[in-house]
């Protein structure tokens, strides 16, 4: 994966927002710094956005065969996940939201690295779900 340019990395950003119909509040300083963690992502070509918009974070440490994982149209299914009442550890909240938001296995995010690959993917889950 090679180097981004920030402008095109803030153009990918853009893109990404209106592929999911994104309303971020630029007076937030929360998603403001959120924002800028996903665009430095793009610009290491650690996250790539495709034609659909639709962002695929590249692991730095494969888990088994698997490279990559692509995020696809989101469903309230990943609201459910995050709220899960019965699993009070946040942890595995994100697990099964990230596994709705992608249609990976729940698996591969209890075997996936903490840092980047899991710190990269779980950045997804507090953009989109704000």
């Amino acid at each position: 994966m090679g180097k981004v340019a920030n402008e095109v990395a803030l153009e990918e950003f853009e893109r990404m927002s209106q592929a999911y119909d994104l309303d971020l509040d630029p007076d937030n300083e929360a998603l403001k710094q959120l924002k800028e963690g996903i665009v430095e992502c793009i610009e290491k070509g650690q996250v790539t956005i495709d034609e659909k918009g639709y962002p695929t974070v590249h692991l730095k440490y494969p888990v088994g065969e698997i490279t990559k994982v692509t995020f696809k149209e989101l469903t309230s299914e990943a609201l459910v996940a995050v709220g899960d009442k019965k699993s009070t550890n946040t942890v595995t909240q994100d697990w099964k939201a990230l596994a709705d938001m992608t249609g990976a296995p729940f698996t591969l995010f209890q075997k996936m690295r903490l840092k980047p690959d899991f710190r990269i993917c779980q950045k997804f889950i507090l953009l989109f779900l704000v």
